[in-house]
């Protein structure tokens, strides 16, 4: 409720809060490509413990987001990227 009103009448104040939800979640995508690729196509059996320390910071990131940001995002991807 209250971004909602921010971002009517100042929207540059949200603009650090987005960069971070931006950064987490590009992060997420790029840990759980990277998780996928080492662990459905390993080299070696160090690529399985790799593949399981990049799901875990994917994890991270994704804990990162808030909740709301789940069905607010898809209206402002063209917007934002």
């Amino acid at each position: 409720m209250i971004r909602w009103l921010v971002a009517r009448i100042a929207p540059i104040l949200l603009l650090p809060s987005y960069i971070s939800m931006d950064r987490h979640y590009r992060q997420a995508i790029a840990h759980v490509e990277q998780a996928d690729q080492l662990i459905n196509q390993p080299s070696s059996p160090a690529d399985l413990s790799l593949g399981e320390k990049k799901l875990e910071a994917a994890e991270k990131n994704l804990g990162a987001l808030p909740v709301w940001f789940l069905g607010y995002w898809p209206q402002h991807t063209l917007w934002w990227g």
